[in-house]
């Protein structure tokens, strides 16, 4: 009997001592070693960036909105891309590699971006992307580049707020059109075209409806640059909504160069119109086993006995243009003429 007290008196001894020992095994575990302090002096100002490194964090999947896209007649290799947010991009190897011509300056949003045709080196661009969404960037003015993409200039225009479209003179390229849509966010009269003639020194304010109408597109007749084509758009940006289309909305030419326009009414719907793009083509007729008229040949001008091929813009032809009677190569370099319209 004696044996068997001992013995329970034994075990629960060691119960005891056991559970004694889980709360300060617990305790242990759960204690975090401080670190020990480090003689380190504060470092103020700019060197306490020193040691602050950069990390790139995208776009792991897409750049975003492409807003605006130049080329160079004649050269496949040399673009220019403007993104909604993300600034100017030229390419010189066909799109293999890109370089960020346009980020030191005061704007990443681009809405146009525009090639002289008579220089290309000769880059304007336009800031502000002309898609008024709720996330949109507002833009900066235009900006010129003379030496194509190294250098820029501010040429003006600062309070337009988007910019849709710019359009150069073929012949001088000091004669630039833009297209503003103006603030997004509210009325404002700084929009519709401008005109420059002298290269960005001076702005004329050419088209304007009303403070919230701005223009939407704008083009030149090919052939022709004192024919324009400007299409309005009259809009109200809410954060929840996008109100489009009213009364200012519609289509407006200029046939002196800018400097007045007239609404176009014949033809087109009654309204309330919204946003209207516009363009322009050439078209190309050929006679011979084709008749010309079926191209496109405007009537009574397609009985040149001359031309095997002849290019119309607007319902006319040029004033001056090659014209070649035979088909071989060898006879179009003895052949070769220059002929009149008729």
């Amino acid at each position: 009997m004696h044996r068997m007290a001992l013995r329970q008196a034994t075990v629960y001894s060691a119960l005891l001592c056991f559970a004694l020992a889980l709360p300060a095994a617990g305790q242990g575990r759960g204690k975090v070693k401080q670190k020990q302090p480090t003689d380190v002096s504060p470092v103020g100002g700019a060197d306490s960036l020193n040691n602050l490194k950069f990390r790139n964090l995208g776009p792991s999947v897409a750049g975003g909105r492409v807003a605006a896209v130049a080329g160079v007649p004649g050269d496949r290799n040399v673009y220019y891309v403007g993104a909604a947010a993300g600034g100017v991009w030229k390419t010189i190897d066909g799109g293999d590699s890109w370089e960020a011509v346009f980020k030191d300056q005061a704007t990443s949003s681009i809405g146009a971006v525009a090639l002289a045709p008579s220089n290309p080196n000769v880059v304007w661009v336009g800031t502000g992307e002309g898609n008024p969404r709720n996330d949109v960037v507002d833009g900066r003015g235009v900006f010129m580049s003379p030496d194509a993409g190294k250098s820029w200039q501010f040429m003006g225009l600062g309070d337009v707020g988007q910019i849709t479209r710019i359009v150069i003179d073929p012949a001088n390229p000091d004669v630039v059109f833009v297209a503003a849509l103006g603030h997004v966010w509210a009325p404002n009269a700084e929009r519709g075209v401008f005109h420059t003639a002298d290269g960005g020194k001076t702005w004329q304010k050419v088209l304007f409806v009303n403070d919230t109408t701005g223009a939407a597109d704008l083009v030149m007749v090919p052939g022709n640059p004192r024919v324009l084509f400007a299409g309005v758009w009259q809009f109200v940006r809410y954060p929840w909504e996008l109100v489009s289309g009213g009364a200012g909305s519609g289509i407006y030419r200029s046939k002196d160069g800018g400097l007045t326009w007239e609404r176009l009414k014949e033809g087109l719907p009654a309204g309330p119109l919204g946003r209207i793009a516009l363009g322009t083509r050439r078209i190309w007729v050929t006679t011979g086993p084709r008749s010309p008229t079926s191209m496109g040949c405007p009537p009574g001008r397609s009985t040149s006995p001359c031309c095997t091929s002849r290019r119309w813009t607007t319902g006319s032809c040029s004033s001056r243009r090659t014209c070649c009677s035979a088909r071989t190569t060898a006879a179009r370099r003895r052949h070769r003429s220059t002929a009149a319209c008729t």
